[in-house]
């Protein structure tokens, strides 16, 4: 009889905990849903500063760098999958082509953009404060890592 009434007492214990926590949780949602309306509104950069600002507020390790890279999104890379195997296997006809070519071009954009962004992670110091490469040290830094993997400048193994 002591069990049950035990049992009871913490069952309606439990079921106000739980009331209370899924209460607590809707009001995060809540509050989280309206937090994300307003990033929306922000500008990219701004939303990229915010993002790494939580990022590196919520990440315990001093060297963790958050980096973004770009993709194609996943309709146009289906639609590249497809005229590339396409490509391989029978002609394409002039739009799809164009397509392909169009689609290469921005895959082009992306590597290179992507190629920076992580440039700019890893050596920041060949960077001005506006993002811009600094000649000098980039050519600096190119003659070194060809010294350090023993080729001339022209990439051929060095005697």
């Amino acid at each position: 009889m002591w069990r049950r009434k035990y049992s009871t007492e913490a069952l309606h214990f439990e079921g106000k905990f739980l009331s209370y926590f899924i209460m607590t949780i809707n009001q995060t949602n809540q509050a989280l849903r309206v937090a994300m309306a307003a990033v929306e509104q922000l500008p990219r950069k701004q939303q990229r500063q915010l993002t790494e600002r939580l990022i590196a507020t919520t990440v315990l390790q001093e060297n963790t760098t958050v980096v973004f890279l770009r993709r194609l999104s996943p309709l146009k890379q289906a639609r590249l999958a497809e005229l590339m195997d396409k490509n391989n296997n029978e002609r394409l006809n002039r739009t799809e082509r164009l397509v392909l070519q169009r689609l290469g071009s921005e895959v082009d954009q992306i590597l290179l953009a992507n190629s920076r962004a992580l440039a700019q992670a890893l050596r920041p110091e060949l960077f001005n404060e506006r993002g811009r490469p600094i000649k000098h040290r980039f050519r600096h830094a190119l003659l070194k890592s060809c010294d350090l993997i023993g080729t001339d400048r022209e990439g051929k193994n060095s005697p």
